[in-house]
């Protein structure tokens, strides 16, 4: 299921804002950002009414975000992504960049846990992987 899991985490981050997001994202998905340093916000985001929140919170307070992914690898029902992204917060003309990583836990074809982490080889490290 490994290979299957890292296409559907591909197209997640290939497909602009993410509109197909909720055709792979369990009803009562949890997204964490625990171990995203300086996320100030709410830690932890319920089902897809919580992701929503979430998204209008990350991608609403830039003009424009960009994500690419790095490097992505399968570890069972588990897939790590390192991503490189490049945003414009709003009214700036500076762009700013980040390097973190993002850990998907699946459940048959779902996406049962989002978790970012602000250094990807803690993310690898939580799936036994080594970055």
């Amino acid at each position: 299921m490994s290979r299957e899991n890292v296409e559907i985490v591909r197209r997640l981050y290939a497909e602009p804002k993410g509109r197909l997001a909720f055709d792979y994202y369990a009803p009562d998905i949890e997204w964490n950002m625990t171990h995203y340093s300086g996320w100030a916000d709410d830690p932890i985001y319920f089902g897809h009414t919580g992701v929503r929140t979430f998204m209008r919170g990350w991608i609403t307070s830039f003009d424009q975000w960009e994500a690419t992914i790095e490097r992505i690898v399968g570890a069972g029902d588990e897939v790590v992504a390192v991503i490189n992204d490049r945003a414009y917060i709003k009214g700036s003309s500076l762009p700013i960049t980040r390097r973190f990583a993002h850990r998907f836990s699946f459940q048959g074809s779902k996406i049962v846990r989002s978790l970012l982490y602000s250094d990807p080889a803690d993310a690898f490290e939580a799936v036994g992987l080594r970055e």
